[in-house]
């Protein structure tokens, strides 16, 4: 494996990072025993950093997964809490229900622009408090945005970018893949930890895992390339194409089995899903949610936002 120190943050991560959106109840909802052996997993094949947000639910699988297996391990969460105390209390349960005395990196869930990061102008003071007592050790954003990028950038209590990009720009809210380059280098130059995430654009890009792997791991001003990921073979397959190494076509194939999409059924029309949706992929089409496939980035918040249960990513 691969490792990076994540801008000026001092914290060393693996090149390889394993995002557990893939196995909570936005997806796969595998209990916390499966997804906390699924972790185990990933550290003993030199997986250091781990990434979960307040939404996904898989604060319980972390506790299982990094129990008594801490030193070493990174862990990265999320929150929309836009005020100082909001935030707080969602600092509170991050390390409660994962068992944490202190957290490496807390970011603002999934901000947009110079705009939105100001409207969560009390939540990033509580960050940076809560950094210099101890209880994280970075703070940032995550985004799909490149404004929201250039605005962390400026910022100088955000320490780390966690934002989208792939080789064909699939999810990006505000312009091309190489604008998001471009932002993501500034935000390396100045001395911000970068993350990236979506790098098969939520499985869009399965088939053609060998380029989508290669142009993120190609690019010096990546720290770590954040991939959901459901079993060892999909782990084994994903640190071989990190790493540069060979990789079987047995092995790829794990990237290509059981491929997901969004499945909606019995729709009322209340449109919750639509509001919910980052990807811009949902809308009532005469009177019930439609999914735009192309566009969906297979983040599951739409199942979550939904009253009827009338969604699933399958």
């Amino acid at each position: 494996m691969i490792y990076r120190t994540l801008g000026a943050t001092g914290i060393s991560v693996s090149l390889l990072s394993l995002g557990t959106l893939t196995i909570g109840p936005c997806q796969l909802s595998m209990d916390p025993a499966a997804g906390g052996a699924l972790i185990r997993e990933a550290l003993a094949r030199g997986i250091t950093l781990f990434d979960t947000a307040e939404i996904y639910g898989t604060y319980p699988h972390l506790r299982k997964g990094l129990a008594g297996a801490r030193e070493g391990a990174a862990v990265m969460t999320k929150s929309f809490a836009p005020t100082y105390e909001a935030m707080e209390a969602s600092l509170a349960r991050a390390l409660g229900e994962m068992g944490l005395e202190r957290i490496d990196i807390f970011l603002l869930h999934q901000q947009e622009s110079e705009h939105t990061l100001r409207g969560h102008g009390g939540a990033l003071e509580a960050l940076a408090k809560a950094k210099r007592d101890g209880r994280i050790r970075a703070a940032g954003l995550s985004t799909h945005h490149v404004a929201a990028v250039r605005a962390a950038t400026a910022c100088p209590d955000v320490d780390v970018v966690f934002a989208l990009l792939n080789v064909r720009g699939l999810g990006i809210q505000d312009g091309t893949a190489r604008e998001m380059e471009e932002a993501l280098r500034e935000a390396h130059d100045g001395g911000k930890g970068v993350i990236l995430m979506k790098a098969l654009a939520g499985g869009h890009l399965y088939r053609e895992a060998r380029e989508a792997m290669e142009y993120v791991r190609g690019r010096p001003w990546v720290h770590s390339v954040c991939v959901g990921m459901r079993s060892a073979g999909e782990i084994d397959a994903n640190i071989a194409l990190m790493t540069g190494s060979e990789v079987g076509d047995d092995t790829l194939g794990a990237l290509c089995a059981g491929a997901r999409r969004v499945v909606i059924d019995d729709c009322r029309g209340c449109g919750r899903c639509v509001g919910a949706c980052g990807a811009s992929a949902l809308s009532l089409v005469d009177g019930r949610a439609s999914c735009d496939h192309e566009r969906c980035v297979l983040c599951g918040y739409c199942a979550r936002a939904c009253p009827e249960f009338s969604i699933e990513v399958v």
